[in-house]
């Protein structure tokens, strides 16, 4: 089915749609990983993203139960030069066309994706639609304009309860506060040692101090967050000695995460921090 892409500068691409045909609008991105489709679509990061493929061929390998990167698909579109829907992988269980059918997800192929990255490169992420051909531009204008794309995302991503992922023979426990963490980050905890429970966004203090964790962390960095994890240290009766074990856990999380902001100089510093005024009203 013949489908359109229009950029909020009215640039338009003309494509085969695949996937969900209904209309979506979303904040348009490139990315240019070989592989790796089925981890972008389903990454929380990407919630609210329309991207577009620099790789020219894309769902040609299908999609493996094992290989997500959360329980939900979370992009809105993805934009691809060709899409192939006969994969040729012993382990692939469904297309990526099937899956973001099912999850409302807007693909369109065939389109000059090259050209497409040049624009966002040089111009920065904008608003698009994907739609029918027909739809007039001034009235997908209109829809991309009168959509609000960023409205309460950390609760959209955030888990809706506590949920746990265990390790044998654990070292330490992670307390770790979730914001859109991807499922690959838990597991290379676990392959550290550490025993990481699950919080959702909207956690108190209490609930965290629960499990009496080693170390307190989010993938992304808020300032509410922040508060939440000096609370936390102000309530423990020893401090110090948390934000000492602190440092030194977050110094080998750090070595085996360097991509990510996972446990950065600002959460040590949010600690010291607590640990400075908590000692000062001792």
């Amino acid at each position: 089915m013949k489908r359109k892409l229009v950029l909020q500068n009215g640039k338009t691409f003309e494509g085969v749609g695949f996937g969900s045909l209904n209309e979506c609008v979303a904040e348009l991105i490139f990315n240019t990983s070989v592989v790796g489709y089925q981890e972008i679509i389903s990454d929380p990061v990407n919630s609210n993203k329309m991207i577009c493929m620099t790789y020219p061929l894309i769902g040609n390998y299908g999609l493996t139960d094992e290989d997500y990167e959360s329980k939900n698909i979370f992009a809105k579109g993805l934009i691809v030069r060709e899409y192939n829907d006969l994969p040729s992988n012993f382990r692939y269980t469904r297309t990526l066309s099937e899956v973001m059918e099912e999850n409302n997800v807007c693909g369109i192929s065939e389109v000059d994706t090259r050209e497409l990255t040049k624009i966002i490169r040089e111009n920065g992420s904008m608003k698009a639609i994907i739609t029918d051909v027909d739809k007039p531009l001034e009235e997908c204008l209109e829809i991309i304009n009168s959509t609000d794309i960023n409205e309460n995302l950390a609760s959209k991503v955030s888990s809706k309860r506590v949920w746990y992922s265990r390790t044998a023979n654990p070292t330490n426990s992670v307390a770790l506060i979730d914001l859109g963490t991807r499922l690959s980050i838990i597991k290379n905890l676990n392959s550290l040692g550490f025993n990481v429970t699950i919080y959702p966004a909207n956690s108190s203090v209490e609930e965290i101090l629960k499990s009496k964790p080693d170390v307190i962390g989010a993938d992304v960095l808020l300032d509410i967050i922040l508060s939440v994890i000096i609370r936390v240290m102000l309530s423990t009766p020893e401090p110090v000695n948390v934000i000492s074990n602190f440092v030194s856990l977050s110094l080998s999380i750090s070595v085996n995460f360097s991509s990510t902001a996972f446990f950065s100089a600002r959460f040590l510093a949010a600690f010291s921090s607590a640990a400075f005024f908590s000692s000062a009203l001792r």
